[in-house]
């Protein structure tokens, strides 16, 4: 990889790790609802901007860019991804969000490498290895303590943080589904094409969720609120989504997996800076658990990977 994609990667990385903090700032002016409707139409239409600019320039395909299923297995995964991915996942996450504070958000969503491989496992039958068993098992023992949960919640009920970092955690499902369904997609459709038909079908399913779940109401529109919507929508779903997708031509899959772990690290300070979030010494424990089991099973499977190339 050379030294100037790694750079792109993690400017990547760095733009992903503020939206927990932007995201709290945002539903200052905006429902749950509509905050995930406004970031993914806006990325939408960047995306078509891209594919306009680059079929009068490159005469690129439309099929490129626009994944047209070839029959109803590849239908039906369109679909799939679309409404996990880019409606339940961001409108769970943007719900737990709400209650929960930006730090938690961003230790969290560290652990989604471990959702994909689960999910892999449930779906696809893959193997699982030991190694990601105890990585899944130190992570949600973080996730148990940076919630907080006691017997004495049990007891008591559950407080509304604690089941705001559960709606982030379910969340994580949504994402890795684009991972786990992705993958049968792009091995005979190009991975921008399988992009921008599942965005669309988020939006669409994003549009017709406004009417039951409060946004119907008008957005309250500020300069601070649109320049956070360019940041999360064309710049942080469109423009570094495709770069980061230019890369996997250039970089092998682990060396960018372990670029992802500047967000929950850089998440966890833009929490601390811009909205005074505190964790506790225990939460702080479970935080660095969360990360540290999670890079440990990236180190881990990036040495397996680079075995089996030299074999």
């Amino acid at each position: 990889m050379s030294p100037k994609t790694l750079v792109g990667l993690i400017l990547c990385n760095l733009i992903w790790s503020v939206h927990p903090a932007l995201g709290k700032v945002l539903l200052e002016d905006f429902t749950p609802i509509q905050m995930g409707w406004l970031r993914y139409m806006s990325a939408l239409l960047a995306y078509v901007v891209i594919v306009i600019a680059l079929r009068l320039t490159r005469k690129t395909p439309v099929k490129e860019f626009f994944l047209l299923p070839k029959n109803k297995h590849d239908a039906l995964f369109v679909l799939l991804i679309g409404f996990m991915a880019f409606c339940f996942s961001p409108l769970t996450q943007i719900n737990g969000l709400a209650v929960s504070r930006a730090t938690d958000n961003a230790l969290i969503v560290a652990m989604e490498p471990l959702f994909v491989v689960i999910l892999a496992w449930l779906v696809l039958k893959e193997r699982i290895a030991k190694a990601h068993l105890l990585a899944f098992v130190g992570a949600f023992s973080g996730f148990i303590l940076l919630s907080g949960i006691s017997t004495q919640q049990f007891d008591a009920g559950f407080d509304v943080h604690l089941i705001g970092n559960f709606s982030i955690l379910i969340s994580l499902f949504g994402e890795a589904t684009y991972s786990v369904a992705g993958r049968k997609l792009t091995l005979r459709n190009p991975p921008l094409g399988v992009f921008g038909s599942t965005l669309l079908v988020g939006v669409i399913f994003l549009t017709l969720a406004m009417p039951f779940a409060g946004g119907l109401g008008t957005p309250h529109f500020t300069p601070r609120s649109l320049l956070g919507l360019l940041w999360i929508g064309p710049l942080g779903t469109s423009l570094s989504y495709l770069y980061w997708m230019v890369a996997l031509a250039e970089a092998p899959v682990a060396a960018l997996a372990l670029t992802l772990f500047i967000q929950p690290v850089f998440g966890s300070i833009w929490g601390v800076l811009f909205l005074g979030d505190t964790l506790t010494s225990i939460q702080g424990v479970g935080g660095a658990l969360i990360v540290g089991s999670v890079v440990g099973y990236s180190f881990w499977s990036a040495r397996g990977s680079a075995r089996k190339r030299l074999i």
